[in-house]
C-alpha cells in the first residue's frame, strides 16, 4: 500500500492532465478515520489502539489508491479476475486440507478442532469462508453478465465452483448462510432483466444442486450440534452477552480500540465453556459498538450506507441492452457485472459479520475495501461532478496530504517489521537462553509500549529465577521490573500482576505479593487461572485452608483441564490433614 501511494504521488506530477476522483465514499470514510485517530489518543492501552488506528488508515489509503489509479475498465477487469482466481487457488489449498485432514497451514500447526475443516491460507476456517463468500458472487456475476473471451468465462466458472467447494470444506455455518444470501442478492438483481431469466435458472440449478450436496455432507452436522441455551450454548452467545454488558459501561465512545480481549475478563461468565482469550466478540457490529461506542458504529456504517446509495445512483448508467454473449468490440463492458458482483460480495460479508469478525482480519478487510472501491469508482458513469483536475494547487494539496501519511506510516511500518523480526527469531530459541532474552529486549527497545513483549521478558527471567541458582533473587528482581512495566502499559492485564506476585513470593516478600494476586482476581474474577494462583499464593504463606478453598473455586469453573488446581488442592488437603492430626496428638 505504501509503495502504491508513492507511485500515486509520482503520477500526480508525471501523468498528463491527472485528475483526482473523489466520490462520496471517499468522503464518507473520513469521519470514522478522524474519530479513530481521536479515540487512539484517549485509549487506555496505547499500543493496541495505535495498531488498530494504523490498520484503519491503511484501509482508507488503499481505497483512495484504487479509486484514483485503477478506475479504468481494463484495470478493474484485471483486478477482479485476479481476485477470483486467487480465491480459486486458496480454496484448492483448503479443499486439500479438508480431504487430507491436514493440521497445518504453510507448515504452521492449526488448532486440533480445525484438522477436518478447510482453512486455506487462513488459520480459522471461518475466515476462509469470509474471503470466498466475497469472491463467489463476483465470479458468477462476471460469468453471467460480463463481456470477455469464452475461455476466460469458462475459467471463471470453474473458479466459482471451486470457491463454493472451499466454502463447503470450511464447514462454516455463518459462511454457508452468508454465501447463500450473497448469491440470492446477485440473482435478485439478475431477475430484474427478463432476458437473463434463463441464466438465473441455470445458476440456481447448478449452485442449488451443488450446495445441497455439500450441505448434507459438511455443514448440516454442525448446524445440528448448535445449542442456543443452557450450559452447552454456543460460545458466541456468551461473548455477545459479555460484550453487551461491557458496552453499557461506555455507550457513546466505547471501551477503546481493540480493547475487548482485555476488558472481557471482567465480564466473563463463570462457566468452563468460556475462552481464556476470545480475541474478538465474534460479531463485527457488536465488536465495533463495544470498542468505539455508538458514535463509532454509526460512523463505521456510514460508508456502507453511502455505498448502497452509490449503487442505486450509478446502476441505471451501467445497463446494456441485451444479455447475449456476443464479443463485438463495442459490447464488452463489465461495468454492471463488477458492481453487481462486488455489491453481492459485500452483502455476504456483512451478513457473516453478525457471526464472526472477518472485518478485523486485515486480509479480508482489505479485500472488502477493494470491493467498495470498485463500486465507488463506477459513480463516474453517472456524473462528472466528482472529478478534480490536478492543477498545481490541487496537486500540491494532494501531494502534501499523501506525504504526511507516508511520513507517519513508513517509520511505523519499518519499526513494527523490525520488532516482529526479533520476536520471531526469539521464538525459535530455547526458553531461558541469553540469546532469546537479548532478542526480546531488542524488540522492546523498538516498541517500548508493547506490553506483551515486556511480559515475555519478565516470564523468561522469572523461570530462570525459580531454578534457585545463585542469582535467583537478582533474576526475580529484574523480572518484577518488567512485569511492573507490563502493568503500567496495560492496566487491564491480570497476568503481569500475578507474575509480579509470584516473584515477590519467591523472594519471601509475601505481604507485598498479596495485592498483586488480589488485583488479578479483580481483573478476571471468573476465570480458573487467577483463582488458582490466589490459592498458590495462600499455599506459599501456609494458609492451607484458604489455598484449598481457592483451588476448589478454580475447579468450579474448569473441572476438566486444570492440573494446577488439582495438584495444589491435593497438597492443601494433605497439609490440612497433617495439621489436624498434629492438633489431635496435642
Amino acid at each position: 500500500i505504501l509503495s502504491a501511494t508513492v507511485v500515486w504521488v509520482v503520477r500526480i506530477w508525471a501523468a498528463p492532465q491527472f485528475r483526482f476522483l473523489l466520490p462520496p465514499l471517499c468522503w464518507a470514510v473520513m469521519p470514522f478515520g478522524i474519530y479513530a485517530v481521536w479515540r487512539y489518543r484517549t485509549a487506555d492501552i496505547e499500543f493496541l489502539a495505535r495498531l488498530e488506528m494504523q490498520q484503519i488508515v491503511f484501509a482508507a489509503l488503499l481505497l483512495l489508491v484504487i479509486v484514483n489509479n485503477l478506475y479504468s475498465q481494463e484495470s478493474m477487469r484485471v483486478l477482479s479476475c485476479g481476485l477470483v482466481f486467487l480465491a480459486m487457488f486458496v480454496a484448492m489449498y483448503g479443499i486439500y486440507q479438508w480431504l487430507s485432514s491436514s493440521g497445518t497451514v504453510w507448515g504452521l500447526l492449526r488448532p486440533a478442532g480445525y484438522f477436518s475443516r478447510a482453512s486455506g491460507t487462513f488459520i480459522s476456517p471461518n475466515h476462509l469462508a469470509g474471503f470466498l463468500e466475497m469472491m463467489l458472487p463476483l465470479g458468477i456475476a462476471l460469468v453471467a453478465t460480463g463481456r470477455m473471451a469464452v475461455l476466460t468465462r469458462i475459467c471463471l466458472a470453474y473458479a466459482s465452483i471451486v470457491a463454493l467447494a472451499g466454502i463447503a470444506g470450511s464447514q462454516s455455518r455463518a459462511g454457508w448462510i452468508s454465501a447463500g444470501i450473497g448469491l440470492l442478492t446477485l440473482l435478485a438483481f439478475l431477475l430484474r432483466t427478463r432476458k437473463q431469466v434463463w441464466m438465473v435458472l441455470v445458476i440456481l440449478l447448478i449452485s442449488g444442486s451443488a450446495g445441497y450436496w455439500f450441505y448434507a455432507r459438511t455443514v448440516a452436522p454442525r448446524f445440528n450440534q448448535t445449542n442456543f441455551q443452557g450450559h452447552e450454548r454456543d460460545i458466541r452467545l456468551r461473548l455477545w452477552t459479555s460484550a453487551w454488558k461491557m458496552w453499557k459501561q461506555e455507550p457513546w465512545c466505547g471501551i477503546g480500540p481493540d480493547h475487548f480481549d482485555y476488558r472481557y475478563r471482567q465480564y466473563r461468565e463463570p462457566v468452563d465453556k468460556t475462552q481464556g482469550r476470545p480475541g474478538r466478540v465474534h460479531n463485527d457490529f457488536l465488536n465495533t459498538l463495544t470498542d468505539y461506542g455508538a458514535i463509532g458504529l454509526v460512523l463505521a456504517l456510514l460508508p456502507v450506507a453511502v455505498t448502497v446509495w452509490s449503487v442505486r445512483r450509478c446502476w441505471p448508467h451501467l445497463q446494456r441492452s441485451g444479455a447475449d454473449f456476443s464479443q463485438k468490440k463495442g459490447n464488452r463492458s463489465n461495468r454492471a457485472a463488477l458492481v453487481l458482483g462486488s455489491a453481492a460480495g459485500i452483502t455476504a460479508l456483512l451478513v457473516h459479520s453478525f457471526f464472526d469478525f472477518n472485518m478485523h482480519i486485515p486480509s479480508n478487510a482489505l479485500i472488502a475495501v477493494v470491493l467498495f472501491a470498485i463500486i465507488a469508482s463506477h459513480i463516474r458513469f453517472a456524473t462528472d461532478r466528482y472529478w478534480f483536475t490536478a492543477r498545481w494547487p490541487v496537486a500540491l494539496t494532494g501531494t502534501v496530504a499523501l506525504a504526511l501519511a507516508l511520513a507517519y506510516l513508513v517509520p511505523e511500518t519499518v519499526a513494527r517489521s523490525r520488532e516482529v523480526i526479533f520476536l520471531r527469531r526469539a521464538e525459535l530459541l530455547p526458553d531461558g537462553s541469553a540469546q532469546k532474552i537479548a532478542l526480546l529486549k531488542r524488540a522492546a527497545g523498538i516498541q517500548p509500549r508493547n506490553f506483551e513483549t515486556a511480559f515475555a521478558i519478565g516470564e523468561q527471567l522469572r523461570v530462570l529465577s525459580f531454578l534457585g541458582n545463585a542469582d535467583s533473587v537478582a533474576k526475580a528482581g529484574e523480572a518484577i521490573q518488567w512485569f511492573e512495566r507490563g502493568v503500567a502499559l496495560n492496566r487491564w492485564d491480570p497476568n503481569s500482576a500475578i507474575r509480579c506476585g509470584m516473584c515477590l513470593d519467591w523472594i519471601g516478600k509475601h505481604d507485598e505479593a498479596a495485592p498483586y494476586f488480589r488485583r488479578g482476581i479483580e481483573l478476571d474474577p471468573n476465570y480458573w487461572y487467577p483463582r488458582a494462583m490466589m490459592g498458590w499464593h495462600e499455599f506459599q504463606i501456609e494458609n492451607y485452608k484458604e489455598a484449598f478453598d481457592w483451588m476448589q473455586k478454580s475447579l468450579d469453573v474448569n473441572w476438566v483441564d486444570n492440573p494446577l488446581a488439582r495438584t495444589y488442592l491435593d497438597l492443601a488437603f494433605r497439609r490440612l490433614a497433617e495439621e489436624n492430626a498434629k492438633k489431635a496428638r496435642q
